[in-house]
């Protein structure tokens, strides 16, 4: 399924993980991240919701997330920021990126003290 969504907003579900991309529309390397993220989505459906942020046309959102560089994708439990990420990843990054953390993400609240 295509990241279709374009939305200042994450009103995805709170029981999933969420992928937040922000890019422009006219980026190369921003395009190549949303074929990408297509793929990841689809091998984890059922465990993440995906946001799209065109910055080009909602600039007050870079200023709102601190985004500096496109792309930048964030991971987010609920709304608190997990992971970001900068510049162009592959499907082999963002694998052991989600991995890595969606198990932190899920730890008992007495080991992620550690």
């Amino acid at each position: 399924m295509p990241i279709e969504k374009e939305t200042s907003t994450l009103a995805e579900s709170q029981k999933k993980l969420n992928l937040v991309l922000f890019c422009t529309s006219w980026s190369t390397p921003c395009r190549e991240q949303i074929q990408i993220l297509d793929r990841f989505y689809d091998q984890y459906r059922n465990e993440t919701a995906m946001n799209l942020i065109y910055l080009d046309r909602s600039p007050g959102d870079a200023d709102k997330w601190g985004i500096q560089s496109i792309p930048t994708t964030l991971l987010m439990d609920g709304d608190k920021e997990i992971d970001r990420f900068v510049g162009l990843h592959t499907l082999d990054r963002l694998n052991a990126i989600f991995k890595r953390s969606a198990h932190l993400s899920h730890q008992p609240e007495s080991q992620s003290k550690g």
